[in-house]
């Protein structure tokens, strides 16, 4: 008799740890989840470079799936160096970029900008560094181009 209420006693504790450890290991694998969709600093793939003869549109396009794949050099090397720095912040505040789509090119003369490129695209932003000013959704945006270094680079990151 005395066994079996020994047997009782340890059953809901044993239930207990059971339900402790399962919780514990999904905890564990969102954790993870978490960090491999939103960690920052890691590259999800390299872009491509436009060759020097791109459209403005095909760079604008360019730019935002390197800004996507957190590909800091294609990146950079779509910006005007005056752009470099709100490119940097573009990349470590974006989680992720898709459905990215042209709506329009223009070209006009504003001192120095030669092209305007309009884009419709999904934005995400990591969780931790959500902007009000530019919340996660659809967005439609501009980017202003300009020639420089033998090819078109974006010269400011414009309008929505």
């Amino acid at each position: 008799m005395q066994a079996k209420a020994r047997l009782m006693a340890a059953g809901p504790a044993k239930h207990r740890l059971r339900r402790v450890l399962a919780i514990a290991a999904v905890i564990g694998c969102l954790a993870g989840l978490a960090a491999w969709r939103y960690w920052p600093w890691q590259e999800k793939h390299v872009v491509t470079l436009p060759p020097p003869a791109a459209s403005p549109g095909q760079v604008a396009v360019a730019y935002l799936r390197a800004l996507d794949a957190y590909d800091r050099a294609t990146a950079n090397a779509l910006s005007a160096p005056a752009e470099r720095s709100t490119t940097g912040s573009w990349l470590s505040n974006t989680a992720s970029i898709t459905g990215i789509k042209i709506d329009s090119v223009q070209h006009y003369v504003f001192g120095a900008v030669r092209y305007e490129a309009c884009m419709d695209f999904r934005y995400s932003s990591h969780w931790w560094k959500q902007d009000p000013a530019f919340p996660d959704g659809e967005h439609y945006w501009c980017y202003y181009l300009v020639r420089g270094h033998g090819r078109w680079l974006i010269a400011d990151d414009g309008t929505g």
